[in-house]
Order: structure tokens, then sequence, then C-alpha cells
């Protein structure tokens, strides 16, 4: 089932009235079949299987889904292990391959988060309503760290959406799946209805402010990115305190050639003004990358 688009709560309200805001993750939507005889497969939408790319899904779906048969969705993310983040699409997009598995299993980990179950044992579920759907899948999944069900919350009024809206963006989500809750919206396969309304950080039309970082530290890479910096730690001058508050990593938009750079790129200017001081003080970045 897809989703139609618009850009605002309001709109959406008016089209749903109360609703379930689901986060819309940023990875690879798949579909997972199980058969009686216990083999599993997992599907792109446009069928491709995918079931050798991520084995540790196959793994933890075997270990913690319950129904002998099923058929249930989810959203394939690229995360972080250590801080438990999630990653960019791009990580994510980096298991889509025919060698090195074993490589981009460890350097690029990834999690589950389900969203609908469509089928368990025996029973075809894509005639019920949402909440029962949604009910179903919570008793279909046990929960393990890497396999979750997608956070999700009903809403009936505009600022209760642009909360979640706003919450699912900062936690690295695209934004939300907005579900009718109406007891005659059904899951209609590969139907583009109106009781799915996708609302994403690309369709506001809210101009966006930017902000001037300073680069302040770097955090060590891993798997692919070991022995390098995985990420840089950028800060924002604070003028009353005369000192700079890091406010955001930065680990996308960098080629593996360009992170490799910067170690030898690293130059701190204490109070002195002099390359290398140890004093204390501000410091600042004491020259510019060549990108």
């Amino acid at each position: 089932m897809l989703a139609q688009r618009l850009s605002e709560p309001s709109e959406i309200l008016a089209k749903l009235g109360a609703c379930a805001a689901e986060y819309k993750y940023d990875g690879i939507r798949v579909q997972a079949h199980r058969t009686a005889d216990g083999q599993l497969e997992l599907y792109t939408r446009r069928l491709d299987r995918v079931s050798t790319q991520f084995p540790e899904v196959v793994k933890l779906l075997a270990e913690h889904l319950q129904p002998r048969e099923a058929i249930l969705e989810g959203e394939v993310v690229a995360f972080d292990p250590a801080s438990g983040e999630l990653r960019p699409f791009q990580d994510v997009m980096f298991r889509r391959r025919k060698y090195g598995i074993t490589e981009a299993v460890s350097d690029y980990p990834v999690s589950m988060f389900c969203f609908e179950l469509l089928y368990a044992d025996g029973t075809d579920l894509t005639r019920l309503p949402y909440l029962e759907r949604r009910a179903a899948l919570a008793e279909a999944i046990t929960t393990a760290p890497r396999l979750r069900l997608t956070t999700a919350e009903q809403v009936d009024d505009e600022a209760e959406m642009e909360r979640v809206f706003e919450q699912a963006v900062a936690e690295g989500c695209e934004g939300v799946i907005c579900k009718s809750l109406n007891p005659t919206a059904h899951y209609q396969a590969g139907a583009r209805g109106w009781t799915w309304i996708k609302l994403k950080r690309d369709y506001r039309t809210e101009l966006s402010d930017t902000l001037d970082l300073v680069v302040v530290g770097g955090l060590a890479g891993r798997g692919r990115r070991a022995g390098m910096y995985g990420a840089l730690l950028l800060a924002v001058y604070d003028a009353a305190g005369d000192r700079f508050q890091t406010i955001c990593k930065c680990g996308t938009g960098f080629s593996d050639a360009e992170l490799a750079t910067l170690p030898a790129w690293r130059r701190w200017y204490g109070p002195s003004g002099r390359p290398g001081s140890t004093r204390a003080g501000r410091r600042t970045c004491g020259s510019s990358p060549p990108w």
C-alpha cells in the first residue's frame, strides 16, 4: 500500500480526521514472508529478494516473529550501535550488494522497524481496520533492541501532529505517515489512497535558517571508517559566554578520501595565535579543508 503526500497537518486532518501518526524511517521498505516450513524471505517493493543482503534481519525475525506463517512489512534502517542513533539512507544502501556481505554486515549494521502485519497463520488481516492490525502486529512481534515496532501516536489536532512530526525528525526520521483510524479504512495492496498520507521534511514549504558552525572535534570511525574520523563535532559561538557550544555531529557528505585527509588538516589556534598552542583558551580551526 502506498501513501498520498501533503505538506500541512491541517490538510491531512481535513482528509483523515483523527489518525495515527507513525514515524517514517529513512531506510528500505521490505516485506517479510514466512511459510509453514520455516523458510523466511525478504522482498523489496519491486519484489527483489534481499534476504542474503540482510541476514541479521532474517535471523531476528526467525527468533522473534510468533506466527508460524506470516507476512509483515517494515523498514530496514542503518544505525550506529554505539550511540543508538539512526544513520542516513546512504548507509543502508551499502548493504544492497552481491559480494562482501560479511564485511557489510559489520560495517553497516541495520535494525528493522515493523509497521504492518498482513497475514498470520491462515488469517488475512488486510481487511481489518488500522487499530486491529496494529494490535495484531504488537502480539506477533517480541521486540528486541534491533527489532521494534514503528513509533506511532494517535493525533486529532494540528499541534499534536506538528509535535509528533518534529519529534520524528529530531530522532532522524523523514517525517510521519498518517494512517486513517476509520473502521472502513483497510490495507489496500498496490493502491495509493487517501487513507495513508505522508508528511515529510521535503514537503514543508517554510524557509530554513542556516547556521555558521565551527569544527571542534572528531569522533573515531568504526567499521569501514576505522582509523579515521567517522563524524565531526560542530559548535556554534556563544558571544554571551565567550565559548563554543557544541550543537550537532556531521558524518554525511564526505567521501572516504576526504575523511582520510582530515587528520592532516587538524590545527588548533590558542590565545597566542600560534598553531599548536596548548594553553587554555578559545579554540578555532586554523585552516580550511580543500573542499
